[in-house]
């Protein structure tokens, strides 16, 4: 989530994590866009690196219980 807007250096912009409300800048920001048949791709998450990989380790761990690859 967008907390404060730098309009002279979008690098300075503060973001923060909408998981575990740590403020991050430009930098460590990864944007979670989901984009489905037929509809607007639609942000859902801004997260730091930390919890993105946090949540992609869990998606891999849920995949092997499913029997995926």
């Amino acid at each position: 989530m967008l907390l404060k807007i730098n309009f002279l250096d979008r690098n300075k912009s503060i973001y923060k994590c909408d998981m575990c409300n740590k403020e991050i800048g430009i930098k460590e920001l990864n944007k979670i866009k989901v984009e489905r048949y037929c509809k607007n791709t639609k942000k859902y998450w801004d997260l730091c690196d930390e919890c993105l990989e946090k949540l992609v380790k869990s998606i891999n761990v849920y995949r092997k219980k499913k029997g995926g690859k």
